[in-house]
């Protein structure tokens, strides 16, 4: 049974329990990223079919890695549906997938406005806490 084939199960299946918007998202995942996958065995897919289908040319598309990790999550949640249906056995082949780095660092400085609410809150909770606020 290839992936296209079993899609409609798991969809069907995973509607059954998740939101509205969890069971779209997931259908998004699966036109956009997870159609490469689509005509290949559910039981072939091997980590190398994931790296070199899913992983790298998300990442040379500029791809966050939270979304590369979401996509194949939502891959592995479709082998392991079909895992406990009985059409595949063994491990999961996203278990052995090179995790992409994460670096969900953000950088937020304040505006002119919000330092100047927060020293005026600080100096009324403490002259101290106000100074070093300051520094």
């Amino acid at each position: 049974m290839t992936v296209a084939e079993y899609w409609p199960h798991r969809r069907d299946r995973f509607s059954l329990t998740a939101s509205p918007l969890s069971v779209k998202a997931d259908g998004g995942y699966m036109r956009t990223w997870l159609a490469v996958l689509a005509d290949l065995p559910l039981a072939g897919i091997t980590t190398d079919d994931l790296e070199r289908l899913e992983v790298r040319p998300m990442n040379e598309t500029g791809k966050s890695p939270g979304s590369i990790e979401r996509v194949l999550a939502a891959f592995s949640a479709l082998w392991s549906d079909a895992y406990q249906q009985g059409l595949v056995s063994g491990t999961n082949p996203r278990a052995k997938v090179r995790q992409p780095k994460m670096d969900n660092k953000r950088e937020r400085l304040l505006t002119h406005a919000e330092a100047a609410r927060l020293l005026e809150v600080l100096w009324r909770r403490s002259a101290v806490t106000h100074d070093m606020a300051l520094l």
